[in-house]
């Protein structure tokens, strides 16, 4: 389904936009996922959300936008409420450039500071697409360099989790093969709760939508589906302590979905 931006595009690529660049909306398929990039700082979770639409296995319109997490699942207890979250940084689809806004997390009614990092005009799908997996391949680097806390070169398990499933997700064979079901994708590590992942995290990112998860366990991703959480966060009625002992490795290993059974490519060493 077209958002208001993409509507507004169409709209005027019919009219006075000859020379800019618009995605063909009305023909792309969309969808969407979201990891966290650990470790987190003071309470301070990063996640990163990405949105890309595609066609003939080209991603023509895409954003990817990091966002600050206040707490977990013990702040989810204590306040039985949605996690606050902050845009950190944005890097998304113009009609004139690859634009990228610094937001100030600290003061997030302050308007963003805007970069044109790569110039667009119409024709320039290729460069659209390309620079997705530039995008991320800098990301995932400048993310080892930053929080290499392990040891030079060793990156945080979901680090590894997420940028692995970007890369596997880009495959048309993963993509259109046998795991076309994964849409709209939450990725996890084994330890964390489902709580965590499918309840709040799902319930922010996806809240009207079937969801499915991606879960590393080890050296392999396991997926499952989900039906939309069925609640915000909790009640009266629904008190979220009822299933904070299961984990998403739990589940998993429960259920027969899919899983990789090679190794998980090896993003960050590109």
């Amino acid at each position: 389904m077209e958002n208001r931006r993409e509507r507004r595009a169409r709209k005027s690529a019919g009219s006075n936009s000859v020379g800019k660049y618009y995605p063909p909306s009305r023909d792309l398929e969309y969808d969407e996922y979201v990891g966290e990039l650990g470790p987190a700082r003071n309470g301070i979770h990063t996640e990163m959300h990405v949105r890309y639409g595609v066609l003939n296995d080209q991603y023509l319109d895409w954003s990817v936008t990091l966002y600050a997490r206040r707490g977990d699942l013990d702040e989810i207890l204590r306040t039985q409420k949605q996690l606050e979250r902050r845009k950190i940084e944005s890097v998304a689809i113009t009609s004139t450039a690859i634009q990228r806004q610094t937001f100030d997390v600290d003061n997030p009614d302050a308007p963003p500071t805007t970069v044109n990092l790569v110039a667009l005009r119409a024709g320039s799908e290729h460069t659209v697409d390309t620079q997705f997996d530039e995008t991320l391949k800098a990301l995932s680097h400048k993310w080892a360099n930053k929080c290499n806390v392990l040891g030079p070169g060793v990156a945080h398990p979901r680090t590894v989790a997420t940028f692995a499933f970007a890369q596997n997700n880009r495959d048309p064979e993963f993509r259109n093969g046998i795991y076309s079901w994964v849409r709209n994708t939450i990725i996890a590590h084994d330890s964390d709760t489902a709580e965590e992942v499918l309840v709040e995290r799902g319930g922010y990112y996806f809240p009207r939508q079937p969801i499915s998860a991606a879960v590393r366990v080890g050296e392999r991703m396991k997926f499952l589906k989900a039906k939309r959480p069925v609640r915000k966060i909790a009640s009266e009625d629904h008190p979220i302590i009822a299933t904070t002992g299961t984990t998403m490795g739990m589940i998993v290993e429960a259920v027969n979905s899919g899983d990789w059974t090679d190794e998980i490519g090896q993003f960050l060493d590109d």
